[in-house]
């Protein structure tokens, strides 16, 4: 019989991302900081790595990642909207 620890996965399925050095969640195709650090930094899509830009800032807010504001600061994205969601 199986427990219910057996049927549940906590937090995100991860996998290692060796070109970069890093983690990424090949579900949403978003890519961490570092092994250590899970803020979201771009995506990998096909095969480059493309920099935080309004495609992942939308997969972070799908998939409820966190991701390094600084990097959203040129994209102009509304953080009060953020709060309010």
């Amino acid at each position: 019989m199986t427990s219910w620890a057996d049927k549940v996965k906590i937090g995100p399925e991860y996998e290692n991302f060796p070109l970069l050095n890093t983690n990424w969640h090949p579900k949403s195709t978003l890519v961490c900081r570092s092994y250590q650090e899970s803020d979201i930094v771009g995506r990998y899509d096909g095969n480059k790595f493309i920099v935080f830009d309004k495609i992942a800032l939308n997969l972070c807010r799908q998939w409820f990642f966190n991701y390094d504001k600084n990097l959203c600061t040129y994209l102009e994205c509304d953080f009060a909207e953020e709060e309010d969601e």
